[in-house]
């Protein structure tokens, strides 16, 4: 399910949240030629090659055919893809091997190309559209407004903000939210848009969904008329629009949209490759990029923007305002006073490299060694024990059963301690059940494999 923000970066895993759903609302999901496509792009490499195999045979095929596709050294990573696929209910494997008949069907018709000309809506109408640099500038200056003003509700419903009557007042989560991307930023308010569907119906999930997926799908700056969509698709667009993922104009008594850079990686969640910087154009605008970091632990940041000033005065100790011109220190007291609100050197670090002026930016590293590594030394004052229930794991039969549940642990991130002497290693306590359930099917594969 869709999980309010936390203090931990999250992303909208599209297959973690998908096969979450009940079958019944996952049929109604997989009914979008473009939520499938997009589902596919989120699978592991492993996965995507087992569906492309099945895609085009119309009959189950054995199971023990599946098994001749493995190699004996890739049976893990051949189980942990048909796995996936399982959990999500897009491989249907009781006796037989097929894929799930609605997905199946979507994904041929969006690979094939059918169906993209009604979905697509008139594309190469004549308009005299808005220019880039309008459209960017305009996306940019709305998706900063929707921050304190037009969304408020998915800031609230998130954790990020409390209201006290008039005055909105960010929380410990909404500061940390402050110091993310712009992408990360505009999934966290998905996630919560989303939730408010799921909550609806799964007709309803599945149509917004189906929407987003689509946005990212469809070229950057091209019109499309508003007319094409459905009336919920309209009213998603016009959320869209405050958010700054689409842009609206009227033409000739005729409403249209265009589709701007920030929704570009929808399906990649905010853990795209672009989530970093931000897609070109968008964190460029808005005078995004006005950090600049000296070595002395001085920063002059070129901002006259409140909120901006606000999150930097969390970070460094306030030396000088001017009309332009935001100047502070990095100091060990505000910054010992920022990670009491869940902040991290890292976090802090990327903000700053994010935002480096053009003329910084160039130089590697934006943000000087000696400042990111005292950041780091004011941190580990603060953590140098961590507590953490675990689960230990030893009197392992032989070698290969404990070399593989340790590379699987350690894939996982679950792992904190082992000893490859004793055959010993210890986990976090709550991956001991999926661990416990590896080892068991590890073993019943491998008595398998020796009949």
């Amino acid at each position: 399910m869709v999980e309010t923000y936390s203090g931990v970066q999250q992303s909208l895993d599209l297959a973690t949240y998908i096969s979450a759903l009940p079958e019944q609302i996952k049929r109604e999901v997989f009914s979008s030629p473009w939520t499938s496509q997009a589902l596919f792009r989120a699978l592991a490499p492993l996965a995507q090659q087992y569906i492309l195999r099945l895609l085009y045979i119309d009959d189950p095929i054995p199971k023990d055919a599946v098994w001749l596709w493995v190699q004996p050294k890739a049976e893990k990573a051949h189980q942990s893809a048909v796995t996936q696929l399982e959990r999500l209910s897009v491989l249907i494997s009781p006796e037989a091997v097929q894929l799930n008949p609605v997905f199946k069907a979507c994904l041929r018709a969006a690979f094939s190309g059918r169906g993209w000309q009604t979905e697509h809506g008139t594309a190469n109408v004549s308009l005299s559209t808005p220019s880039i640099e309008h459209i960017t500038q305009q996306a940019s200056k709305q998706w900063q407004a929707s921050m304190p003003l037009s969304i408020q509700a998915l800031l609230q419903a998130a954790g990020l903000v409390i209201v006290h009557g008039r005055r909105h007042e960010f929380t410990a989560d909404g500061f940390r939210y402050l110091l993310k991307g712009t992408n990360e930023q505009v999934w966290v308010l998905l996630r919560e848009y989303i939730k408010t569907a799921e909550q609806a119906s799964g007709k309803e999930l599945a149509s917004t969904l189906s929407f987003l997926m689509q946005l990212s799908f469809r070229r950057v700056w091209q019109p499309y008329p508003l007319a094409d969509l459905t009336p919920h698709e309209q009213e998603i667009a016009s959320h869209m629009a405050q958010l700054g993922l689409v842009h609206t104009f009227v033409q000739d008594g005729a409403g249209y949209f265009c589709v701007t850079p920030l929704a570009s990686s929808l399906c990649g969640g905010s853990s795209s490759s672009a989530a970093a910087a931000g897609p070109a154009g968008i964190d460029n605008a808005h005078n995004a990029a006005y950090i600049i970091v000296e070595t002395n632990f001085r920063v002059y940041a070129h901002t006259s923007d409140p909120l901006q000033r606000r999150v930097l005065s969390r970070l460094m100790r306030t030396d000088c305002l001017l009309p332009n011109l935001y100047v502070g220190t990095l100091t060990r007291e505000v910054f010992l006073d920022a990670l009491e609100l869940g902040i991290t050197a890292a976090d802090v670090t990327t903000f700053l490299q994010q935002h480096a002026h053009p003329q910084v930016a160039r130089r590697m590293p934006a943000v000087p060694e000696n400042v990111q590594e005292q950041l780091v030394l004011w941190e580990t004052e603060t953590r140098r024990v961590v507590s953490e229930a675990a689960t230990l794991y030893n009197k392992f039969e032989d070698d290969e059963l404990f070399l593989a549940s340790s590379t699987h642990a350690q894939s996982l991130g679950l792992m904190l301690w082992v000893d490859n002497i004793t055959r010993s290693f210890a986990i976090k306590r709550l991956g001991h059940e999926a661990m416990r359930g590896f080892i068991v099917e590890y073993k019943a594969q491998r008595a398998r494999n020796q009949l």
